[in-house]
């Protein structure tokens, strides 16, 4: 995708090339694909949101909860591009002090920096191992289960498409394009490959709420505290951080959500494309 958008930055971005270099019905598909993804994902985002807020204060309404969600988020669109740009910076930021602090707290418990004041290091990934077992057993199995999760992990892996999109309208785009398609690599390590490592250090892959999440046992789909920090600091504290750390994820939610919701009006005319040829530089 990077070297197609780099060498034709057209309107339309991955859609319009799918088009051009397979099938207008590739396209179209294209087109109708990212739309209905777009249109989904921003009201599981705010759903995540309110369950976010649910899990401080069980009495939360969350018929209001959703509603300011919608509305801010109409609000942050309807600012001109200076406006938007700027709040979409500093909202932004949270997401990375949001991963920096979750590294930095992983690193500091691990070595000692807890309520109970051990050092657990890489203890689970010994007792009981760093990969679960997946249909077969021993190491078949453990390459099985890791291609499983990333098979899942896979499907949450987004950003490129989202470059591609702008291609037209930036500055000497083959020159900044460029650019930005290469830090991609950086963010897919930074964010998706040491994220991992750091969650596979606090908390073992068998643990009994994480197994309860997967099974959908009552009680546990869809909370709040099922993720492996709430886990951890529910066995481990400290609890003093939950504000703090709660205030932060819900900061790191709205850039996400503003960005799917600008997609999301960008692409409402896309599943619309239907022979309509790339500009004569393609």
């Amino acid at each position: 995708m990077a070297e197609m958008v780099v060498q034709y930055p057209v309107a339309g971005g991955f859609v319009r090339l799918a088009g051009h270099f397979v099938s207008d019905a590739f396209g179209f598909m294209a087109g109708w694909h990212y739309f209905i993804y777009e249109a989904l994902v921003i009201p599981v985002e705010i759903r995540s949101l309110a369950v976010l807020v649910q899990y401080w204060n069980e009495d939360a309404p969350i018929r209001v909860v959703c509603l300011a969600c919608i509305v801010l988020y109409t609000a942050i669109n309807s600012l001109v591009v200076n406006a938007y740009g700027e709040a979409e910076f500093w909202l932004s930021g949270d997401k990375v002090i949001l991963v920096i602090s979750l590294f930095m707290f992983t690193f500091v418990t691990m070595v000692g920096g807890n309520p109970k004041h051990g050092s657990y290091g890489f203890r689970h990934w010994n007792n009981p191992g760093a990969f679960a077992e997946y249909r077969s057993s021993g190491t078949i199995g453990h390459w099985e289960g890791f291609l499983s999760a990333t098979w899942s992990a896979s499907f949450c892996i987004v950003g490129p498409e989202y470059i591609s999109l702008v291609a037209a309208e930036a500055k000497h785009s083959r020159k900044y394009l460029k650019s930005a398609y290469q830090t991609i690599y950086f963010r897919f390590f930074f964010f998706f490959i040491i994220s991992a490592l750091a969650l596979g250090i606090v908390l073992p892959y068998n643990d009994l709420t994480l197994v309860n999440l997967l099974l959908g046992n009552e009680g546990s789909a869809g909370a709040a505290a099922a993720s492996p920090y709430g886990c951890f600091k529910a066995h481990n504290g400290p609890k003093d951080v939950d504000l703090v750390w709660e205030r932060i994820q819900v900061d790191a939610y709205e850039p996400t959500a503003v960005d799917d919701e600008t997609t999301f009006w960008g692409e409402i005319a896309q599943p619309f494309y239907i022979k309509r040829k790339p500009p004569s530089s393609v």
